[in-house]
């Protein structure tokens, strides 16, 4: 096949799976693993926050820790109660699970399904977590034109609040992920107890040395961040 073919193949694949992608709108049932897979990047996009988001409604804030995304998935999802607490679900997905006794004959989706957690975050504390979103930034103008990868290591925040839909993201490393406050508040709530997949950085060489290997090649992908969201999801 020559050069041309092979990149017009290549731009066929890419616009496809864009498509795909963009047809699989999360509309909840994030727990089930034909779900995480089929809708994780509206899930990280907060569409459905974004879609309900109106004056008048509650606050919402939905924090997603991507640690290398085969190794370790971290969500972290509030409810604003109306006495000033909230309500968090944690979930964890990654390699660490299969160690948890995760593969069950009763349920072989197992290993694929979140461990969650869920408690009630003091109100003292929620505001806490509130005043540390502000300050690292999370309601404020997303870096557009920022590239992530799906084997690196990032945070991305939705939320609704006041009744307006916000998006962030952060890239490891970087000085704007030095100056990221809320995770360790985040961290102090999560009762899953598993343990956070500290971050590290992921070279494009040995991002290129993995797709020759093959062992990520099927994996890998790339989101581009807009001015209110992910406006591309890109298979590489």
């Amino acid at each position: 096949m020559s050069s041309a073919r092979r990149l017009l193949s290549r731009g066929v694949i890419v616009a496809l799976f864009g498509v795909v992608l963009a047809a699989c709108a999360y509309q909840g049932a994030i727990d089930s693993p034909p779900t995480i897979k089929l809708t994780w990047f509206s899930y990280i996009n907060g569409d459905d926050l974004r879609a309900a988001c109106r004056p008048g409604s509650a606050d919402r804030y939905r924090m997603v820790y991507n640690a290398d995304y085969e190794r370790q998935l971290r969500s972290y999802e509030i409810d604003a109660m109306p006495d000033g607490a909230g309500w968090l679900t944690t979930r964890v997905q990654g390699e660490s699970l299969f160690d948890l006794g995760g593969l069950s004959l009763e349920d072989p989706l197992a290993p694929g399904r979140w461990a969650t957690s869920h408690n009630t975050v003091p109100a003292e504390r929620m505001a806490a977590i509130q005043g540390a979103l502000a300050v690292s930034g999370a309601f404020a103008p997303p870096p557009t034109g920022l590239r992530v990868y799906s084997d690196q290591y990032y945070w991305v925040v939705t939320s609704c609040r006041d009744g307006v839909f916000a998006f962030n993201v952060w890239r490891y490393p970087s000085p704007r992920y030095d100056d990221l406050i809320f995770p360790e508040l985040l961290f102090a709530e999560d009762q899953s107890g598993i343990a956070v997949d500290p971050p590290r950085e992921v070279s494009p060489a040995a991002r290129m040395k993995g797709e020759i290997r093959g062992d990520k090649a099927n994996t890998i992908f790339q989101l581009h961040v807009g001015e209110t969201g992910f406006k591309g999801h890109f298979k590489i």
